[in-house]
């Protein structure tokens, strides 16, 4: 449950700097933060998945993934700067939303016989 509340806040924080601080995303700290977040991502859903067989971290781990592989690719190739703030806006939506659902909900849904 802390795993998730830590991925939400890390989603959130991702929004915030896609919308808020534009300039620092297309800067060089901006691309590790991006490779940073996405690592911590994927490392919060592992910890939150040997918590619990959901589909919540299952579903986690390749947006954290998507995350690193554009921060590394963002370094080598040059892309749009609208591209990179709306990869990352929406990787920090889909974060915060599949991480809370996750901490609000941390049972599994299957049904029980």
């Amino acid at each position: 449950m802390i795993a998730d509340i830590i991925s939400s806040a890390l989603g959130l924080l991702l929004i915030y700097v896609s919308i808020l601080q534009d300039t620092f995303l297309h800067s060089s700290r901006g691309t590790l933060l991006e490779a940073v977040a996405g690592i911590a991502i994927v490392l919060l859903a592992l910890v939150a998945r040997g918590r619990r067989e959901a589909w919540y971290s299952r579903v986690l781990i390749p947006a954290g993934a998507a995350l690193v592989l554009f921060a590394v690719l963002a370094d080598f190739v040059p892309l749009q700067m609208i591209l990179e703030h709306w990869f990352v806006f929406w990787i920090g939506v889909f974060t915060s939303i599949i991480a809370l659902w996750g901490a609000l909900y941390p049972h599994n849904l299957e049904p029980q016989n």
